[in-house]
C-alpha cells in the first residue's frame, strides 16, 4: 500500500469516527435515545455493485421499545449524481425478509449538496422506518443500484436506531 493510500485510509477513518461521534451527540440531545449505530466504510476506489454492506443488530442492543431506523450516507464532492439508489434488505429473527429499493436525494436540481457537511464530505440521513419494534438479531444488507460500477464518491453507509421516548 502506498503512503498516499495509507494516509487516505487513516483520514477517512478519522472523519468517520468524528462524524459518528457527532451523530451520537446530536441524537442524545433530543428526546430520542440512540441505541445502535454502525457504519461501514466504502473502498476509496469505488463501491462495487455486488459489494453489499451488512449491519447486524445483536442482543446487546437494547431495543425493547418502539424505534426509528435511520440510514446515513456519507459522500464526497466526487460523487457525480444528484441522488443515490440503494437496495435495502431487512431480515428479522423470524426470517421475515423485506426488500426495498430507495432513492436518496443528495443534491438539489441546481447541484447544491444537501445534508450536513462542508469541504469534501457530506452526510445525508434518511428514515428507513418509523415507530417499529425490532427483535434482536435483526440484519440489514445495503447495496447500491446505480449503473456506474464501481460507484465513486460514496464514503460510508450507516444504520442508526433511535428509541422513541414519546
Amino acid at each position: 500500500m502506498t503512503q498516499r493510500k495509507l494516509n487516505n485510509t487513516i483520514h477517512r477513518a478519522a472523519i468517520s469516527f468524528i462524524a459518528a461521534f457527532c451523530l451520537i451527540l446530536v441524537g442524545c440531545g433530543k428526546s430520542d435515545e440512540v441505541v445502535y449505530t454502525q457504519f461501514a466504510a466504502i473502498d476509496a476506489s469505488g463501491w462495487e455493485r455486488m459489494g453489499c454492506v451488512e449491519f447486524k443488530l445483536d442482543s446487546a442492543a437494547n431495543v425493547d421499545n418502539r424505534c426509528d431506523v435511520l440510514l446515513v450516507v456519507r459522500h464526497s464532492n466526487e460523487y457525480r449524481y444528484r441522488s443515490l439508489c440503494l437496495t435495502v434488505e431487512e431480515m428479522s429473527l423470524r426470517n421475515d425478509v423485506k426488500v426495498d429499493t430507495i432513492e436518496i436525494p443528495l443534491a438539489t436540481p441546481s447541484g447544491e449538496w444537501q445534508g450536513r457537511g462542508s469541504g469534501r464530505l457530506y452526510e445525508v440521513v434518511d428514515t428507513l422506518c418509523r415507530n417499529v419494534t425490532l427483535s434482536a438479531d435483526h440484519l440489514w444488507t445495503v447495496g447500491h443500484a446505480m449503473r456506474e460500477n464501481p460507484l465513486v464518491g460514496v464514503n460510508d453507509i450507516g444504520i442508526v436506531i433511535k428509541r422513541r421516548n414519546n
